[in-house]
C-alpha cells in the first residue's frame, strides 16, 4: 500500500542520502524526516514541495498520484539544454552519434550476459 513516509524513505535510501543530510536539504532535523518517514507527522505541502524537490521527484509520484517518472540526473539535463539550443544539422548529427554508441554499450551488455 502507497505511504507517504514510505516512498520519501525508499527514495532517500535509494540515493545514499541520510537523514541529517535530507534535513539540511529542506531546512530541517533529521528526527523530522524519520517522523515524515515513519508517517507519524504528514510535511505541509511546502515542505513536500522541498522534499520532492531534494529527492529529485514528481511530488504527485510522493503523493502517490502517479508511478514514479524516470529521473535526469543535473548533468544529463544540462547537455539536453545545450543540444536543444543548437542547429538542426548539429542536432541531428549529435544524437545519430548518440544512438550508435547506446546501440553499442546495449550490444556489449547483451553479449557479457550471454557470456
Amino acid at each position: 500500500m502507497f505511504s507517504f513516509g514510505k516512498r520519501v524513505s525508499e527514495e532517500r535510501k535509494e540515493k545514499n542520502i541520510s537523514r541529517d543530510e535530507l534535513g539540511n536539504l529542506i531546512g530541517t532535523s533529521s528526527a523530522v524526516i524519520g517522523q515524515y518517514e515513519r508517517d507519524d507527522v504528514k510535511p505541509s505541502f511546502d515542505v513536500a514541495i522541498r522534499l520532492a524537490s531534494a529527492l529529485d521527484l514528481n511530488l504527485e509520484y510522493l503523493a502517490g498520484k502517479e508511478d514514479k517518472e524516470p529521473t535526469l540526473d543535473k548533468k544529463t539535463l544540462y547537455r539536453l539544454e545545450l543540444l536543444e539550443k543548437l542547429p538542426d544539422a548539429d542536432k541531428n548529427r549529435i544524437t545519430e552519434t548518440l544512438d550508435a554508441l547506446i546501440r553499442d554499450a546495449q550490444f556489449k551488455n547483451t553479449q557479457e550476459q550471454l557470456a
